[in-house]
């Protein structure tokens, strides 16, 4: 929606501020899965790389970033 209110700013309005949630979202894989590991790793090149930082400039995105990609990082 940010990305959508920067570009047609006639026609849509946020409402309200964009925070970084304590439990960000991220990819939800079966307990146990093989891919656990290798999507960490795939995250984690992608943001020592900078392209996870392109992607979330490009789409408005930099208030919620996170900083580091972490295995079941849920705050409890």
């Amino acid at each position: 929606m940010l990305d959508q209110a920067k570009k047609n700013p006639d026609a849509f309005e946020v409402a309200g501020p964009l925070v970084r949630n304590p439990n960000p979202g991220g990819v939800a894989l079966p307990k146990g899965s093989a891919l656990v590991k290798p999507v960490n790793a795939a995250m984690k090149a992608l943001m020592e790389d900078g392209t996870y930082q392109d992607i979330v400039t490009k789409w408005n995105l930099k208030d919620i970033a996170v900083d580091t990609s972490t295995i079941n990082g849920a705050v409890k």
